[in-house]
């Protein structure tokens, strides 16, 4: 289907995609710094203080829309056409953002990469080549390691700091687009991310353009036509890597959520990235739980259910092409412990968060040397801190709530090439070799010297053993939701081992059900 909507972000081409029934709906055009974004995007907190913010924010919405309705009658029409842009938002059967590279992404799974990013804290004798400036040097990873740590401090920094005002209030996360330069360290792994979760997709979708053009060859295809199948298969002006950092204390919880274009919420749609990742800075905190829960095509439509059923919800978009089916599709939530360097992809519209009650106080890695690092916050105590580095994978569209690094944050960051050297080999070479032989996102390989994308998740039949019931609520669409779901009993045991298979499961059987709760608004009563 296609959905054309108003609204303040840049418009975009629909490539190769059929036509379907188009969905007229004028959308709000939220100013740089009207944009409410929801707190679940980054913590899921659901404290008093930002619901007063809401509050606030709501009254001063409710003000500027009296005036702006004060200024439309002098002139209807114009000023109509004055404040409304447009948005050419194709969207696929499925609801996700068209694009003719989906049929080649890795949709609707789950992976794990047990070393994405080769830095150890503490071992001093690991050393990893830094290209920086033309320069090469050897390294110490321990040493690496804390400048990425400090430099995931410092983004994070930025983004609080501007949450309320300045600059940079429009958006809590940061951009960089598939023709942008990189501008700091942290910006080339972003990059790197983005390539490694589309290369091999996009070498896929040549290789069947070729196929394609040699048949339409032999029925004679014209020049212009041939040279049509040979675009690019996504928009590379509106498509990127949307980054951010978390820093956290360890014992804090990044509630339930749904990571999405939050600014158009306000106009009743849920637009969520392709793909979403995390890769772990750290062995301790929360694992990362997520859970195949897709939202609706409108915001205000219920969640509430059962947990998603592959078969039922994702199966017919594989039948009939050569789309290869995900990993684990008989399990419907997936736990990844912390473990430094490791990264995991999942499909960019599921529901997920980090919750505390799962996490082990003695960390995760394999050997108990090393601990989660101890990063410096804006109090005078150090305290040991959940650190990750977040890339959503965005094609045809671009957040409008996400904006560019700003040069004054990254002028004191590690430049550009300070991390190549940490990547796993060949993460950031040879990347057409890779994706033919399946080890760039979601594939497996022979070759020890790749990227070890092999299935590193263990699977549990949690219907099959001890488990324990996890409740946990969350907000979206101003409604109060609760998810139960089981758990296997010994995830909440001390001293349970979570190194087996990297870390991560994936887990069947877990009855888990999302249901709403109405949300009673106290009234004040006159004393």
């Amino acid at each position: 289907s296609r959905a054309r909507v108003g609204g303040g972000a840049p418009s975009m081409r629909s490539l190769d995609e059929p036509e379907g029934k188009k969905l007229d709906q004028p959308i709000d055009d939220p100013g740089p710094d009207d944009v409410d974004v929801s707190d679940d995007h980054d913590d899921g907190a659901d404290d008093e203080s930002d619901d007063d913010e809401d509050a606030s924010a709501e009254d001063e919405d409710a003000e500027g829309s009296a005036d702006d309705d004060s200024e439309e009658t002098d002139d209807d029409d114009a000023s109509a056409s004055a404040s409304e842009s447009t948005l050419n938002l194709a969207l696929a059967e499925d609801g996700r953002v068209a694009c003719p590279l989906l049929p080649f992404l890795y949709l609707d799974g789950f992976n794990s990469v047990q070393k994405l990013l080769n830095v150890h804290l503490g071992h001093e004798g690991d050393d990893i080549r830094k290209d920086g400036d033309g320069k090469h040097e050897m390294v110490p990873s321990s040493k690496l390691h804390e400048k990425l740590l400090s430099d995931c401090a410092r983004a994070f920094t930025a983004r609080a700091t501007s949450k309320k005002t300045g600059p940079y209030s429009s958006g809590r996360t940061y951009w960089l687009g598939a023709t942008d330069t990189p501008k700091c360290g942290l910006e080339e792994i972003a990059k790197t991310v983005f390539e490694l979760h589309t290369q091999r997709a996009v070498e896929a979708f040549a290789q069947a353009k070729l196929k394609t053009n040699d048949a339409a060859r032999c029925c004679g295809a014209s020049k212009k036509e041939e040279n049509q199948s040979e675009e690019l298969p996504f928009d590379p002006e509106n498509s990127g890597a949307e980054w951010w950092t978390q820093v956290v204390n360890v014992e804090d919880e990044i509630g339930m959520h749904w990571d999405k274009d939050y600014a158009l919420e306000d106009s009743d749609l849920n637009v969520h990235p392709q793909i979403a990742t995390v890769t772990y800075l750290c062995s301790d905190g929360a694992p990362t739980l997520f859970v195949r829960k897709r939202t609706l095509l409108y915001h205000n439509e219920s969640v509430s259910g059962t947990l998603d059923d592959f078969s039922e919800s994702c199966a017919g978009n594989y039948s009939g092409n050569n789309r290869k089916l995900p990993q684990h599709m008989d399990c419907d939530t997936f736990l990844s412990y912390p473990q430094v360097g490791k990264h995991v992809s999942f499909d960019g519209s599921w529901l997920h968060g980090a919750l505390p009650a799962l996490a082990q106080p003695g960390g995760n890695e394999p050997s108990s040397n090393t601990s989660s690092p101890k990063v410096k916050s804006s109090t005078k105590k150090t305290k040991t801190k959940r650190v990750t580095f977040l890339v959503n994978v965005w094609l045809n569209h671009a957040p409008s709530t996400a904006c560019r690094l700003p040069d004054s944050v990254a002028s004191v960051l590690a430049p550009v090439g300070a991390f190549h050297g940490a990547f796993a080999k060949e993460t950031t070479s040879n990347s057409s070799e890779k994706a033919r032989d399946g080890t760039a996102c979601g594939g497996k390989s022979d070759n020890s010297n790749s990227v070890n994308t092999s299935d590193a998740v263990a699977t549990i039949d949690v219907a099959a053993i001890a488990s324990t019931e996890l409740t946990t609520a969350f907000k979206h669409a101003d409604k109060k939701i609760v998810m139960t779901l089981d758990l296997p009993s010994r995830f909440y045991s001390e001293g349970h081992d979570t190194t087996a298979e990297g870390g991560s499961f994936a887990l069947k059987g877990t009855g888990g059900v999302l249901r709403e709760e109405k949300s009673v608004k106290k009234r004040k009563v006159a004393s």
